[in-house]
């Protein structure tokens, strides 16, 4: 998050001939010479002193204020700026310096609430409008945040400041274009931002624009050789730009910086996999995963490794968690149910891509998978109802026209062979009422529906003998 500097300490002279506010003053000044050389202690010390004996003195709390800001004491900080306020209420600058160390603090609702008093009291303070923006946008009111930016813009157009807070609120608002605006703005009056080189390096990867998100990546990483989020954003770039081995060196030096960032583990993982190197990418899939453990694309990239190198009862509680935390998650529904077809669990594998289908009745590939599970159920009718689908969608697809073929040519065989034994066991239970509804119900199931009454007929006239 971008802060503006607090305003500057205040140099307090009294002209009095009261002993008591002459000493306080006395301390007053000298704290303020110590706090401008950078003697945070000796500046505390003497702002207390002064205070000590003029509890009044609201500039002394201010000033200490600062100065325990700058010693990192952020509730000393907040204590006195909270001082300062009680003795003088509108104090904008007392206000706006409580409003930054609470942004420190992640109190964003006492932030934005400081920074609508100060800008009651200086409605033209474009920097406040820039920390409130900031406050909004950590509370995910990108809205507001956009309108903040859009207004410290206003006010002051040469502050690179809220055109990158800007495109952050647009971005995460998933309007990349206008975010890439925003930041093209910002680098144009600080080239040497790195944030915003790297942010729109982000912009630009999810509207395709790989080549300018390896760019921007690039130049963030010559700014900021050490911002692991740098290498990762050139990690993704030329993944997807299929340089995998470039890919795979950029995540590897974003996790030498990061260790705990899931999204340089997960990008090494998929360059892996691109390589069909399955083995290490499942290495780092169950890092990410450790990392992230609520992030079902995590499992299901390591399902689908472990798919590949035919681990399928490895890979089956993968594609399960996936869908534990994602219901919906197609490509994982259609992954089970292919890795429970190979092994021999069909009637799983038809229930998961019957909901894979489901989400998505466009896929060639899934009702191929689900005609073969059918026809390893010697359901040959469902079977080839799906392979004419695979083919509708699908018109040139050889494989399906093979398979159709050699399912064809199993049915008939299967009828075939049903034939012979009905004929046998008809021969032998013909006159057997139970023989003929169970042999009623296969009919009807195999929709001869005049064959499955005819027998129904039959053991309802034997059942009256």
């Amino acid at each position: 998050m971008r802060l503006f500097l607090f305003p500057f300490i205040i140099a307090f002279v009294i002209s009095t001939t009261a002993q008591t506010n002459l000493t306080a003053t006395r301390y007053f000044n000298k704290g303020y010479r110590e706090h401008r050389a950078g003697n945070l202690e000796a500046a505390i010390a003497d702002y207390t002193k002064a205070i000590e004996i003029n509890p009044r003195l609201q500039v002394a709390f201010y000033n200490r204020g600062l100065a325990r800001y700058d010693n990192k004491d952020l509730d000393g900080a907040i204590s006195d700026f909270t001082e300062a306020i009680k003795i003088w209420p509108r104090d904008a600058d007392a206000l706006y310096s409580r409003a930054l160390a609470l942004s420190d603090k992640d109190d964003f609702d006492g932030v934005i609430a400081d920074c609508t008093a100060v800008i009651k009291l200086r409605p033209r303070d474009a920097g406040c409008y820039v920390t409130r923006g900031n406050a909004r946008l950590e509370k995910t009111d990108y809205s507001g945040s956009i309108a903040d930016s859009t207004k410290a813009i206003m006010l002051d157009p040469r502050d690179s400041a809220p055109y990158y807070n800007r495109g952050l609120g647009r971005y995460y608002r998933e309007e990349y274009a206008a975010a890439i605006l925003d930041f093209t703005n910002a680098v144009k009056l600080d080239p040497k931002d790195e944030g915003s080189f790297r942010s729109r390096a982000f912009a630009r990867y999810y509207k395709n624009d790989f080549v300018g998100a390896i760019k921007d990546g690039s130049r963030a990483i010559e700014l900021a050789p050490t911002d692991s989020a740098a290498y990762l954003i050139r990690c993704m770039g030329r993944y997807s730009s299929n340089d995998f081995k470039s890919a795979i060196s950029d995540c590897a030096k974003s996790i030498e910086m990061d260790p705990t960032d899931d999204g340089s583990y997960a990008y090494r993982g998929l360059s892996y996999t691109a390589l069909e190197n399955y083995t290490a990418a499942i290495t780092d899939f169950t890092k990410a995963i450790e990392v992230a453990p609520k992030e079902p694309t995590y499992y299901y990239d390591r399902g689908y490794s472990r798919s590949m190198l035919e681990d399928y009862a490895a890979a089956i509680p993968d594609f399960s968690k996936a869908i534990e935390l994602d219901p919906d998650y197609t490509a994982a529904l259609a992954r089970r149910g292919m890795a429970r077809s190979r092994t021999k669990d069909f009637s799983g594998a038809i229930d998961d891509l019957t909901k894979a289908i489901k989400n998505d009745s466009h896929r060639a590939l899934l009702y191929n998978e689900r005609a073969y599970a059918y026809a390893n159920n010697l359901d040959f009718k469902d079977a080839l109802a799906d392979l004419d689908k695979s083919l509708e969608i699908e018109p040139n697809n050889d494989f399906a026209v093979t398979r159709k073929k050699t399912f064809s040519e199993a049915n008939d065989k299967v009828k075939s062979i049903l034939t012979q034994i009905w004929q046998v066991l008809d021969t032998m239970f013909g006159n057997d009422p139970r023989f003929l509804r169970e042999r009623a119900k296969a009919y009807r199931k195999a929709g001869k529906i005049d064959l499955a009454e005819a027998d129904e007929k039959k053991a309802a006239s034997l059942e009256q003998q």
